[in-house]
């Protein structure tokens, strides 16, 4: 294990669980959307709470950690790879970025704070197949000074603060922990931290260049803790504030006409009003044999009084052999 310090230092007694971790989903171990490689551009989201923070698209996936180093414990890790010209023509910079909500960072503005991370690259040099080579590797903070909480994740911020590079052909291709410390500025408003390529490339084929990420943690102060394992179900918790997904609610009419309603409650208090999503949709809803069928999948309209309710759902049927519908919805309040 090579253990680097740039240039904060480690505190290795803090191991406790206090919440000192600013970032959710650090260990990646809530992925609600599924697991499996999404093509992942600004504002789309697969590990919950993580995106690729720029309008550069990268592939993400869930991968599991086999960490071998001494230190590292999570189960999985977040595989961010590359695109093919095929799928990105223009290329990508491999992006991975979390933007963190203000209540849970606007006390840092003006402070010293420390990102703590490990990461693992497919080789120690990132070989692009268009003319613009991959490179150099470097994490830096965005800081919205000018917005708050704003809908769309920014391609860049209103400062930015590089902390960390990593030369294209000596990139580590084992576990190696880094720890950077950075001054916020004092108007800050929300902190993201950003993992990315500083030049656009593509490869032959998707994730032919990779990078992984595990135990990625932010917290107060100039020196690095032990990474804080949260419960999962707390892990969870802290996701649904921003995006949730129902269990699937199935609707049985036997005959007549008219509305089927149904409200499906939220498990914690999301962040804002959410976009209310349906599926599937209503060309994939089914009736029974003979039955009758769906026209519509209804509206779910949420008022900003019940951000701590749930989402009530009307549905238009028909038919005199009744109908039956399975529906369920996501709720998005993401940054």
């Amino acid at each position: 294990m090579v253990d680097y310090v740039v240039p904060g230092m480690i505190d290795s007694s803090a191991g406790a669980l206090s919440n000192r971790n600013r970032i959710i989903n650090g260990s990646f171990e809530v992925w609600q959307r599924g697991t499996s490689r999404v093509k992942v551009g600004n504002g789309v989201y697969l590990a919950d709470r993580w995106t690729s923070g720029g309008y550069q698209d990268s592939g993400h996936s869930r991968q599991l950690a086999n960490g071998t180093a001494y230190g590292l414990y999570s189960k999985y890790c977040l595989q961010a790879g590359s695109s093919t010209t095929a799928e990105v023509a223009n290329g990508t910079r491999i992006t991975t970025s979390q933007k963190i909500e203000s209540i849970n960072c606007y006390d840092l503005a003006g402070q010293t704070v420390t990102l703590s991370f490990w990461v693992r690259f497919s080789s120690a040099t990132a070989t692009s197949s268009t003319a613009t080579p991959f490179g150099p590797w470097t994490v830096y903070f965005k800081f919205n000074t000018t917005t708050t909480d704003s809908a769309t994740h920014p391609d860049v911020g209103d400062t930015s603060t590089t902390v960390l590079t990593l030369t294209n052909g000596i990139l580590p291709t084992t576990w190696t922990r880094y720890v950077v410390s950075t001054t916020v500025p004092a108007n800050t408003n929300n902190i993201s931290p950003v993992f990315q390529f500083q030049q656009l490339g593509s490869t032959a084929s998707n994730d032919g260049v990779w990078y992984q990420l595990a135990e990625v943690q932010l917290e107060s102060g100039p020196a690095a803790t032990s990474f804080e394992r949260r419960n999962f179900q707390q892990e969870l918790a802290m996701c649904q504030r921003y995006w949730f997904q129902s269990e699937t609610i199935s609707f049985f009419y036997y005959a007549g006409s008219g509305q089927m309603h149904s409200q499906i409650e939220f498990p914690v208090k999301m962040r804002t009003v959410p976009t209310v999503t349906y599926y599937p949709t209503v060309a994939d809803m089914y009736a029974r044999t003979n039955a009758g069928y769906i026209t519509k999948d209804g509206t779910g309209n949420v008022a900003a009084s019940q951000v701590n309710s749930g989402i009530d759902t009307d549905a238009s049927y028909y038919g005199s052999q009744g109908a039956n519908c399975r529906v369920a919805r996501t709720a998005n309040a993401e940054l």
